[in-house]
């Protein structure tokens, strides 16, 4: 059996163009000032409808001011302020919230008492109703889990 072979044209319509980031931009630019109907008419590598969505993302990259935009939320509190609640913590077993908040402030630093609750974790012995303070670890070990 033997293979006819293609025509030019079907060849052609076979392969797919691919177009640069520059070509795609100045045919979008282009495209946008000819309008929908012209580009009916004469556009034959893409769509009417593609020439334009890529003027609009054109346009929308151009009014993009996301990397002007500041990060959301509140900023972390320093490694020094976490490991020193904690360490207030395990040492005085019976300050709460508010008394180790206090003596932060004692030693110049300001924090709430509730940034002290956030950054300190309970555990709770359902039969007992003991509450134990513990703190969090990012990488608990053997040691941290006993």
């Amino acid at each position: 059996m033997e293979l006819k072979k293609l025509t030019p044209w079907v060849e052609l319509e076979l392969k797919r163009i691919l177009l640069t980031d520059d070509q795609r931009r100045r045919l979008a630019v282009r495209g946008k000032v000819l309008g929908r109907e012209v580009l009916g008419e004469i556009a034959t590598i893409v769509t009417p409808d593609t020439i334009l969505r890529w003027h609009r993302t054109l346009v929308a990259q151009k009014w993009d001011y996301s990397h002007r935009r500041k990060k959301v939320g509140r900023p972390r509190m320093s490694r020094e302020i976490v490991e020193l609640v904690l360490r207030m913590a395990r040492e005085n077993p019976t300050w709460g919230y508010d008394r180790i908040e206090g003596a932060l402030a004692n030693l110049g630093h300001k924090i709430s008492d509730t940034t002290v609750g956030n950054i300190l974790l309970f555990v709770m012995e359902v039969a007992t109703r003991r509450v134990y303070f513990s703190g969090c670890t990012m990488n608990p070990d053997d040691a941290w889990m006993k």
